[in-house]
């Protein structure tokens, strides 16, 4: 059984699995081990298959920087949770919320960025276009 299977389809580190979902169809790998995936970074999510989930970009990235992409995917997720929870706790303060949000913003603008560096011509195009990195 492969790490994969094991964790239900999510690609895995050894020891544990990442939250998040990496689903597979045909891997077509090239020569520097880069593979094409299909990023949500609303939602989230990387997929291998094109027509597994709504998709707003494509890349072509190696298992190491899928991982990093990942890792900032569960930061941002963290940070998001972080905010609903003190802002149920202190709706009136605004200003540890706003450094809040600013922290958020940073690690999306990271998110961006790296898939500024590792997305296709017409991602990248995008994203400049956007001027999200």
């Amino acid at each position: 059984m492969s790490v994969r299977a094991a964790c239900y389809g999510e690609i895995a580190r050894p020891g544990f699995c990442m939250p998040v979902r990496v689903k597979e169809a045909g891997i077509v790998r090239s020569d520097d081990g880069r593979e094409t995936y299909y990023v949500s970074v609303g939602g989230k999510e990387i997929v291998k298959d094109k027509g597994a989930t709504p998709y707003e970009l494509e890349i072509r990235a190696n298992e190491e920087e899928l991982y990093r992409l990942q890792d900032l995917f569960e930061e941002l997720a963290s940070l998001e949770e972080a905010e609903v929870w003190h802002f149920l706790r202190h709706p009136y303060e605004t200003a540890s919320t706003d450094q809040m949000s600013a922290a958020s913003g940073d690690v999306t603008a990271r998110i961006y960025d790296l898939l500024h560096e590792l997305g296709t011509p017409e991602t990248k195009a995008f994203i400049e276009q956007m001027r999200l990195s």
